[in-house]
């Protein structure tokens, strides 16, 4: 691809099945220089990406409602596949995994997450309840999307 001058950049491409971590990297584009880390028995390749010429290539939202039923659960969990389906964004979903944790709220120990509230040593809000104990608490569809929006999942 270097020697090519016509190649701009490349694109990530993924084939299910696929964990979660690389379906949220799908479509992105890199520089020709700019390798993408890979972990074992990952599949992603790069396509690349010709000047004046975009790639079709598929995107997390894509490879999601591409993937049958067991395939969701299996990759995101019950709770995760759940929230995703709502409506939540899958990189929010997948990334809250990165840094969770149980704390004592609301009486009780819950599921949180540190991601997206500042640094797990110093917090600048507070932890984001995990969707699983989104849908433990929640009464009804309603009361999950209200507690998925207000925990960041939901734009």
């Amino acid at each position: 691809m270097v020697g090519n001058v016509r190649v701009t950049s490349y694109v990530r491409v993924v084939e299910l099945p696929a964990c979660s971590r690389c379906i949220i990297l799908a479509g992105r584009e890199y520089s020709v220089s700019q390798g993408f880390l890979r972990h074992p028995r990952c599949d992603c390749t790069m396509e690349p990406v010709v000047k004046r010429r975009k790639a079709p290539v598929l995107d997390a939202e894509d490879l999601f409602q591409s993937m049958t039923p067991d395939q969701r659960h299996r990759t995101f969990g019950e709770a995760g596949t759940k929230a995703i389906e709502d409506g939540s964004r899958i990189s929010s979903v997948v990334n809250a995994r990165k840094s969770m944790d149980q704390v004592e709220m609301f009486g009780r120990t819950v599921q949180v997450t540190h991601v997206g509230t500042g640094s797990r040593k110093k917090p600048r809000r507070p932890p984001r309840l995990m969707p699983e104990e989104i849908y433990r608490q929640a009464e009804s569809r309603e009361h999950a999307i209200r507690l998925l929006y207000k925990n960041g999942y939901l734009k």
